[in-house]
């Protein structure tokens, strides 16, 4: 089923906190767009969605692959008053928590995990994802953009030569076409629980829902900061989000930026 105005604004009209819903056919980036309104000043709450992303956006500048007719591609629009600067990573944790818990149900016997930060995999192969995007001063936030992408109706033979292997799709792991409609409500509904519980200043319930849903803790890992390459088994996430490391020569090092590669780490 086509994504249109209508169905999206049908999808969430029941979310209390989603004030607008902006639908686009193409779109160069949900998030591009997303920033645009924040900085004309729309209100949180506002929620992009596109059915095709021409320049979709992941970690580090990297395209995400984002055809069209059969994944879901958003972004939201945040103004957390109540959430100082230095805390807002913890909402790319939040996200993630959220993901996971909104595409179980879709999922059957199988289960989402996490890898640090914004990755949602299933067996190994990543799902979902969340990128982080915001505006702050030094004693503030003016708005945070969360970019979501989550593969649904992919078709497993349909994925290009690069991410063959690499990604999958609610399709494809359980042989069901789901109406994206749903999957929107389901990823706005749990978002908006685990944003509520943070800006109560409930970053430790945060925290340990991450880590009980983490496919990176206790493997090895090998995370690229581009001025360095830390490697080690993590080992926690700290009360910022950022990732622990005991490295093998015995020290412990504490990263809040990199691009994350799980050697070994349990899947569960």
């Amino acid at each position: 089923m086509a994504l249109s105005q209508k169905s999206v604004e049908e999808a969430t009209a029941e979310i209390p906190w989603v004030r607008e819903v902006h639908f686009h056919e193409a779109l160069p980036s949900t998030s591009l767009e997303a920033r645009r309104l924040a900085q004309a000043g729309a209100p949180e709450g506002t929620v992009v969605v596109a059915d095709q992303q021409t320049g979709g956006r992941g970690r580090k500048g990297r395209h995400w692959y984002s055809p069209a007719g059969v994944n879901l591609y958003l972004s939201v629009l945040l103004r957390p008053t109540l959430l100082p600067p230095e805390r807002t990573p913890l909402l790319t944790l939040a996200a993630g928590v959220a993901l996971c818990r909104a595409l179980q149900p879709f999922l059957g016997l199988h289960h989402a995990r996490l890898k640090w930060p914004n990755d949602v995999l299933v067996e190994g192969k990543k799902l979902a994802g969340v990128l982080t995007e915001m505006s702050t001063t030094a004693t503030h936030v003016d708005y945070v953009v969360l970019g979501i992408g989550v593969n649904c109706n992919h078709p497993a033979a349909m994925w290009p030569p690069e991410l063959a292997g690499e990604a999958t799709s609610l399709y494809e792991i359980t042989g069901e076409v789901r109406p994206r409609e749903q999957v929107l409500f389901q990823v706005l509904s749990h978002l908006g629980a685990g944003y509520t519980r943070l800006q109560r200043g409930e970053a430790g319930e945060c925290i340990e829902a991450w880590k009980r849903l983490a496919a990176t803790l206790d493997g090895r890992v090998r995370i690229d900061r581009g001025r360095d390459v830390v490697e080690g088994v993590a080992r926690d996430v700290d009360a910022s989000g950022a990732l622990v490391v005991e490295r093998d020569d015995g020290t412990w090092e504490t990263v809040t930026a990199g691009d994350v590669t799980m050697v070994g780490a349990a899947e569960g």
